[in-house]
Formats: C-alpha cells, sequence, structure tokens
C-alpha cells in the first residue's frame, strides 16, 4: 500500500555520528559537508601531516575537557570546548593555501553533500540519516514506532474498567519491586524493572505468548514500513535551543533559551515515498493457532491493538478487507494520538508564551485544523518529547494508573537531571510535564518551529505543504557576510590568533596542579603585542587563578613572590588601550 509522507516541520533522525567544525564548512547560506578524503588527495605530505597534527591537537583538548565536566563547572567547561571548536575550521588550519580554500567553496569533488545553514557559530553538527546516494530519508522502523506508540494510546484509552483494573495491578507490582530494589541499591535490577514497565503495556496490548519478551507472539509483526524512496529532499542545518520558563524575582518570567545544538534534518516541505504492507495471513495464522495455545488471548489483543473492527472481520473476510480495516484503525488512531499530543503542545505554548511563541501558535492551529479535515500526521525522531514517545498523556487521565505514574516518577527518578538525586517526597506536575521544549530558533534566539512532524497522505494532491516558513529557520545571507568577513580578518591576522592560542591555553587549565604551567602562559601573554589582548588574557588567567575564594592559588601567599606572578601583577596594572 503506497503512502507519500511530507516533512510539515524540520526532522531530525540521528545516526549517532557528531561531526566536529572541520569536517563542514560555511559559505553564505551554504553549509558543505566536505569530502576529508578528497582533500587530504590535494594536499602535499607534509600539508596533510600538518592538518593531522592540528586536529589531534584539538581533538585531545575536547577529549580532556570532556572528562573534567563531572569535576569542574559545566558550564564553564562548555564555554572552553565552544572556544576551541570556533578555531577548529578547515579553513584555519595551516597549509590549506588560497587555492584550496577556493576550491572547498566550489569544487564538488571536495563535498560529499550540501545543506541551507540555519546556525551563526561553529559547533558539533548531529549527523542526518541518509541513503547512499547521501539523500537524507526516513527510516521505516521510526515511522513504525511512531504508529506503534498511538495505537498503544488508543487501546488504553478503550481499555474496560475491568481490563485497567488488571493492567493496574501488573504495573503496580513491578513498581513495587523496583521500589524495594531501589532501597537495597540493586541499581542494575531497577533499570531492567523500569524497561518491565513498558512490556506489561505492550504484552497488554500486542503481545500474545506468555513469554512478555517473545515478539514472534507481536501483533505488530502483521504491520511493515519500508524507509522512504523517491524524495524530493532538501536538507537544512537549524541551530536548536531548549526552552525553559525562568522567573524573576518580581513575579515576571520568560522563556530561557538554554543548551545550544545543531542538527543535520529534513526541510519542511520535503516528501517521500513509502510503503505500509499488512500481513493478513499472520493474524490467520495466529487465529488457527490459538486453538494449539500457541497464541493466548488472541482475540482480545487484535481487539486492543487493531479495534473491534479488525477482530469482527478476522474469521472470513478477506485479506483485502482485513488489510484495509487495519490500515482505517492505525490512521484513526494516530489522528487521535496527534490530537491530544497537539492539545499538550498548545496548553504549554499558552503557559509560557511571552510574546516570543506566536510561531508555535500558528504551527498548532494549522496542524490541529489539518487534523480535524483527516490529515494523518507522526511525530517522530529526535527533538520529540515525553509525550510524544511515552503513553503519558492517557495514563494520566486514569486514576489508578496516574498512582503508579507518579510512583515510577519516584522510583526511576525520570525528571530528574543528570547527576543529582531525587528525593522521596519529591513531586512532579504530571499536568507540567515536560516543562522545557527543544525548539528550532531564529538568529535572536525566539522559537519558531517545532521537530519531528510529518503527515501520511494516498496521493500527491493531498499533500498539505510545509507549516512553517523555511526561510525563518535559515540564516540571512545579509547576516552571515558581516561574521564571515571578520572571521577572515581575524584568520589572516598573526597577533589576533596567537591571541586565541593563549586563550585557549587559559581555557583549558584544570585542577591546581595546573600551576605549573603558569611561567609559560605569563610570558607568551607578556609577548602578546596588542595591549588590549594582553589586558584580556591577564584577567582571565585571574579569573581562573581566583577559583576557590579563600582558598585559590590567588591567595595562596607561597605563590606571591614568584617570578610569573610579580609578571602577572605588572600585566595586570597596565590600562587597556
Amino acid at each position: 500500500m503506497e503512502r507519500i509522507a511530507q516533512c510539515l516541520s524540520p526532522v531530525h533522525i540521528g545516526t549517532g555520528k557528531a561531526l566536529e567544525p572541520f569536517d563542514y564548512l560555511v559559505d553564505d547560506q551554504r553549509y558543505i559537508r566536505v569530502h576529508l578524503d578528497a582533500v587530504l588527495e590535494r594536499m602535499t605530505p607534509e600539508q596533510a601531516d600538518r592538518l593531522a597534527a592540528w586536529v589531534s591537537e584539538r581533538a585531545d583538548r575536547i577529549v580532556n575537557l570532556e572528562g573534567k565536566k563531572r569535576e569542574a563547572d559545566k558550564r564553564q567547561v562548555n564555554e572552553r570546548l565552544v572556544s576551541i571548536r570556533r578555531e577548529m575550521q578547515l579553513l584555519n588550519v595551516p597549509g590549506v593555501d588560497a587555492a584550496l580554500k577556493e576550491a572547498l567553496r566550489k569544487d564538488t569533488a571536495l563535498a560529499r553533500y550540501h545543506g541551507e545553514r540555519g546556525f551563526d557559530r561553529n559547533l558539533q553538527v548531529r549527523e542526518q540519516a541518509k541513503d547512499a546516494d547521501e539523500t537524507p530519508l526516513i527510516p521505516g522502523s521510526s515511522i513504525k514506532g511512531a504508529l506503534r506508540t498511538a495505537l498503544a494510546f488508543v487501546a488504553l484509552e478503550e481499555m474496560a474498567a475491568d481490563e485497567r483494573r488488571e493492567l493496574e495491578q501488573s504495573l503496580k507490582r513491578v513498581v513495587s519491586e523496583a521500589d524495594a530494589a531501589k532501597q537495597r541499591r540493586h541499581n542494575g535490577k531497577v533499570r531492567r524493572l523500569q524497561e518491565s514497565i513498558g512490556q506489561e503495556i505492550e504484552q497488554a496490548v500486542f503481545r500474545c505468548g506468555k513469554n512478555k519478551k517473545d515478539i514472534h507472539s507481536d501483533l505488530m509483526r502483521a504491520v511493515s514500513v519500508s524507509d522512504t524512496y523517491h524524495a524530493q529532499a532538501e536538507l537544512i542545518v537549524p541551530q536548536i535551543y531548549t526552552f525553559v520558563e525562568q522567573r524573576a524575582r518580581d513575579g515576571s518570567s520568560r522563556l530561557d533559551a538554554q543548551a545550544p545544538l545543531i542538527v543535520e534534518s529534513h526541510a519542511p516541505g520535503n516528501t517521500f515515498g513509502l510503503r505500509l504492507r499488512i500481513d493478513g495471513s499472520l493474524l490467520r495464522v495466529a487465529h488457527r493457532g490459538r486453538r494449539r495455545d500457541e497464541w493466548i488471548n488472541l482475540e482480545q489483543r487484535v481487539r486492543r491493538a487493531f479495534g473491534p473492527e479488525v477482530g469482527r472481520l478476522l474469521p472470513d473476510a478477506s485479506d483485502t478487507q482485513l488489510d484495509r480495516a487495519v490500515v482505517a484503525r492505525i490512521e484513526t488512531a494516530t489522528r487521535r494520538f496527534a490530537k491530544a499530543v497537539v492539545a499538550a503542545e498548545q496548553r504549554w505554548e499558552e503557559k509560557h508564551a511571552h510574546g516570543s511563541t506566536n510561531a508555535l501558535r500558528d504551527f498548532y492551529e494549522k496542524l490541529d485544523g489539518l487534523i480535524e479535515k483527516g490529515l494523518v500526521p507522526l511525530r517522530l525522531g529526535w527533538g520529540s518529547h515525553f509525550t510524544d514517545t511515552t503513553l503519558l498523556l492517557v495514563l494520566k487521565e486514569d486514576a489508578g494508573w496516574r498512582s503508579i505514574l507518579e510512583q515510577c516518577f519516584r522510583v526511576f527518578d525520570i525528571g530528574v537531571p543528570p547527576g543529582r538525586l531525587g528525593g522521596v517526597n519529591r513531586i512532579i506536575d504530571l499536568n507540567d510535564f515536560p516543562r522545557s521544549r527543544r525548539l528550532v530558533a531564529d538568529g535572536k534566539k525566539r522559537p519558531v518551529a517545532p521537530l519531528g512532524w510529518i503527515a501520511l497522505v494516498p496521493t500527491a494532491e493531498e499533500l498539505p505543504g510545509s507549516l512553517v516558513d523555511k526561510g525563518r529557520l535559515l540564516v540571512r545571507s545579509q547576516e552571515v557576510q558581516p561574521r564571515q568577513e571578520r572571521a577572515n580578518s581575524v584568520s589572516a591576522d598573526p597577533a589576533g590568533e596567537e591571541a586565541k592560542r593563549v586563550k585557549g591555553r587559559i581555557g583549558d587549565l584544570g585542577g591546581k596542579g595546573d600551576v605549573s604551567k603558569m611561567p609559560e602562559i605569563v610570558k607568551q601573554i607578556a609577548q602578546l603585542s596588542a595591549p588590549a589582548a594582553r589586558y584580556e588574557c591577564a584577567q582571565r588567567l585571574k579569573q581562573w587563578l581566583m577559583r576557590g575564594g579563600k582558598k585559590s592559588l590567588w591567595k595562596e601567599k607561597k605563590h606571591a613572590t614568584t617570578a610569573w606572578r610579580q609578571q602577572l601583577n605588572s600585566l595586570l596594572e597596565q590600562k587597556q588601550e
């Protein structure tokens, strides 16, 4: 059964690989993924060695800093990482001459692929899944996972009271066991029991085997979804921020943009073909095998997973009738789940609106109207939220399930940031969870679009079109050019490059053991030709020495009379011109 998928917003399906700034270039509005092997072939052996040494030295600094995140101030470490990555542009590498720089911008043989740029500073970029021709795709597994969540959502919504209580007892038993294991600090067992929560729901909706982990008895084996093909797909590289509400002392609040990330993603409006196949014969084999106890509770599970109509048709209807009934249930479930998610996103936008979320409001108003007209939307990939990938929206509506859900949040520390511990009496407001959102932002850090929404339609005539103005997701050429000119002028200024390297060394400093590096660093600061740079670097080094307050290196008397400390004091006394 052929379907056409269209991206309603940017969609990122990651490969798990993070690209460093030397893996790509930016040229005006273009994002160019560099073909490093082809670049190395254009270099002399000496130039290639310099490139390898240059990359290795900075990569080692990054690895070293990443290891300090737990023992040092995370914000300061992140700032140092950003500083290093700003240096890691391929055009800054010693040995990349003017001819090669020009070729990197113009020669397609040196580029794996191109995209449109939506970010204004060089950071890591999360790579998008692509096919063998470097065309962005959406894996069928991502689409099927989203369909499965939607079917489970509707199955739980329609459960009868006695069935709800049966599932409640199963979930309660697992959570109680996990709570006891947590008290005994059996963390491995707690993690396994957390997975069991999902398995209990899977067993109640989709699985007909005696073993809850037996995938061979899973009814969703009757549904298969291909990877997307025949793509008309553009790549964009927008900037993503985590938006969190911050309250001031005067009671006012605003959305604060935190933790910037850059991702390769599908552009809104990208279209693909895909195949949705229903294997009615598997359901028929299961129906016959139920009499031999090969499949248990089959009629009940089919009714829950695919609806009463499929349960009624299963014994006698033709394969075509059965397939159409399953597809109709999938589309209905998808619309109902999307409707619930849209309502939750609209509530978040209304509660946290501070004059900057109008673009989100417009998007969800349009999407809600299209659902009312019969559109089948799905949300998938990175950037979708807890409400999109779990059954939170249905579980919190039943009193018994909600009580267990609250216990799950406490026992499994859901909603607790990494590195922190949740308290016994910690209470999460399920109606206001999650409180943050990852959203595409414009150059002024304003949210302009959500991530992950696609639509499935039978024919091209029914395509809804993008719900997002792609231009708002990109950096305009007039905004980019001054930055590019400034970058070129800095890279051409040896004094500026030297000051940048000194700042990098200061940024890489770790614990008190690094005090042995002071004589060399202070000497490098004194040798800077620009007075302003000398003063700024001296101030930075002093700030590092002052960490720890009264117990800081700056306060230790044994350093006060050293030559490097006296030289640093002299540099600090000089006025910045």
